[in-house]
């Protein structure tokens, strides 16, 4: 997988109804230059992993979703996307806007 399939994950992600906004979970690298100049939050484009098929996503959902089927749905329209039997999809709720 490219860069370029980062920007198609976070633009998937995004698609589903109920998603406010996606990143991917922050290393701790980022998290310390974030720290070191005072930045609110880590952007950046959702990425798979180079071990196999593995996709980490954080999401943020609407208050109006639920958010467990929002969750699901997003790991769901992963999977059509990427339909390998080894995929592993990890989406972590960490707010709700």
């Amino acid at each position: 997988m490219t860069a370029a399939h980062g920007d198609e994950l976070t633009e998937l992600v995004l698609a589903v109804e109920g998603v406010a906004d996606a990143f991917p979970p922050p290393s701790l690298p980022q998290l310390l230059v974030a720290a070191a100049v005072g930045a609110e939050d880590v952007r950046a484009e959702l990425a798979p992993s180079h071990d196999g098929l593995r996709i980490e996503a954080r999401i943020a959902t609407r208050r109006s979703a639920h958010s467990a089927d929002t969750a699901r749905e997003v790991a769901d329209a992963l999977l059509r996307r990427f339909p390998d039997p080894e995929a592993q999809i990890h989406v972590q709720i960490a707010r709700i806007s």
